[in-house]
């Protein structure tokens, strides 16, 4: 009789552990799978959010339109709008850069360098902004296109490309 039950406790201790088995491997699962969403949702947006610039420059209206130009430019415009309803749905945002900013290689990618000529000029700021950058649920999706203010001599060692990262355009995590 004992030895019958040192076998069902064995039986039901390894009938345990199998189920705990089963559900660490359904949570690895679930978490592969979104993930794997993540990612490929991020690659979709990466190609898709610099679209979100020559929406902007499209909604500036142009001078001199009649009122019934102006009208049907405001539709169209209204239209374009609804992209950013669409950012917001999928959690991307716009990084907030401005001039003056310390330089951030996980938020910024440096296309230029200008040398500092006065002591507003502080090296290692960024000096303009180029392009926006774009988060994902917080995350660096794109990241701003800077041009930084630099000492003379890191200028002269950027050399004339004054790209500092030779690929740039991976997004990397903040935060």
């Amino acid at each position: 009789k004992a030895i019958l039950e040192a076998d069902i406790d064995q039986v039901a201790n390894d009938f345990l552990r199998l189920q705990a088995d089963l559900a660490n491997y359904r949570r690895q699962h679930e978490d592969a799978m979104s993930k794997a969403g993540y990612l490929g949702r991020q690659d979709v947006l990466r190609s898709l959010v610099p679209f979100t610039a020559d929406v902007d420059r499209a909604l500036v209206m142009p001078e001199g339109l009649s009122q019934r130009e102006a009208g049907i430019f405001e539709s169209y415009a209204l239209t374009f709008k609804k992209v950013y309803g669409v950012w917001d749905k999928f959690g991307v945002s716009r990084l907030e850069v401005a001039p003056g900013q310390t330089y951030d290689a996980g938020r910024h990618r440096m296309t230029d360098s200008r040398e500092a000529r006065s002591a507003v000029d502080v090296p290692g700021t960024v000096a303009e902004v180029v392009a926006p950058g774009w988060a994902l649920e917080g995350r660096v999706l794109v990241p701003a296109e800077v041009v930084v203010f630099s000492s003379g001599t890191e200028a002269q060692e950027l050399g004339d490309g004054g790209e500092e990262d030779g690929e740039g355009g991976e997004a990397l995590e903040s935060g």
